[in-house]
């Protein structure tokens, strides 16, 4: 426990004879490659972090860029034995040629990657048959020496599915037919990513909580820390300047639920803080 929400970071290596293994994530995208080129097809292959933000953040950067998500993200786990990653373009439908077949990532550019997008690489389709007016591959990823560990990304599309230019050779923008969450695969969390409770209100909480119990018998913070199941740290928040703060802290950590805070209201009722509850209750719908 610390006294502060905060950041983090952990780090450490493969203990000797080990292999540690981190999960990256996949993500295809399609995009015309420019006006004088349309004919032709680009796809983006991102390796990313296995994180949701990681993936939001490439998937609105890809749609300022007019290119779409054009198969479900694929999850690859990726070996500290020093082994470079692997991309290859099979299967390419008849009247389409690739400028390159396989790409490789040396391995401490994956391993020791710091770049908040991730790495990505990318194969041109060349359109050599006017008359084919569809595309079809696949992309097998893989890690040297871990074939049989490999993840395919599926592309199917016709030339109308890509995203269009305008006539000043920008991408136009996709509909949201085709960035919509449920198609792409994409996980969308709905409780809000602000704190539930605003500084001005954890202050009037924090004062009334740590004061005595107006009814005698120690503090009410103690009694609603048993009632949230987390009285194993209570010898902690008593060492603090305030422990109805640090015990809001831990609340807002672990509570992401939409009905989070209408629970807490209740909880208070419970331990007979009505005082409390309807100075909750007073902001529930701002801040719910």
């Amino acid at each position: 426990m610390l006294p502060r929400l905060g950041s983090f970071c952990l780090v450490g290596q493969s203990l000797d004879g080990g292999c540690a293994v981190k999960q990256l994530r996949l993500a295809a995208f399609a995009a015309p490659l420019s006006l004088s080129a349309s004919s032709d097809f680009s796809l983006r292959l991102h390796v990313l972090r296995d994180t949701p933000d990681a993936l939001d953040q490439v998937v609105a950067s890809e749609r300022q860029a007019g290119a779409r998500l054009i198969d479900a993200p694929r999850q690859l786990a990726f070996r500290d034995c020093g082994e470079k990653l692997c991309l290859s373009i099979e299967e390419l439908s008849l009247g389409w040629r690739s400028k390159c077949k396989h790409q490789e990532v040396p391995f401490g550019h994956v391993w020791s990657s710091h770049q908040a997008g991730g790495l990505h690489c990318g194969f041109s389709l060349e359109h050599v048959d006017p008359t084919r007016q569809s595309v079809s591959c696949k992309i097998v990823i893989y890690q040297s020496r871990y074939y049989n560990c490999r993840q395919v990304v599926h592309i199917v599309s016709s030339k109308n599915d890509l995203p269009c230019v305008n006539h000043e050779g920008s991408p136009a923008c996709p509909t949201s037919a085709m960035l919509d969450p449920s198609r792409l695969g994409l996980h969308v969390d709905p409780t809000p990513t602000v704190f539930r409770l605003p500084p001005r209100l954890r202050r009037a909480v924090c004062q009334l909580l740590d004061a005595p119990s107006p009814r005698g018998g120690g503090h009410d913070w103690l009694t609603l820390s048993r009632m949230m199941g987390i009285e194993r740290c209570v010898n902690y928040f008593a060492c603090q300047v305030s422990p109805t703060e640090c015990l809001l802290d831990l609340w807002e950590a672990r509570s992401r639920e939409e009905d989070s805070l209408a629970r807490l209201v209740e909880s208070l009722k419970a331990i007979n803080r009505q005082d409390v509850a309807s100075l909750l209750e007073g902001d529930l719908d701002r801040w719910h």
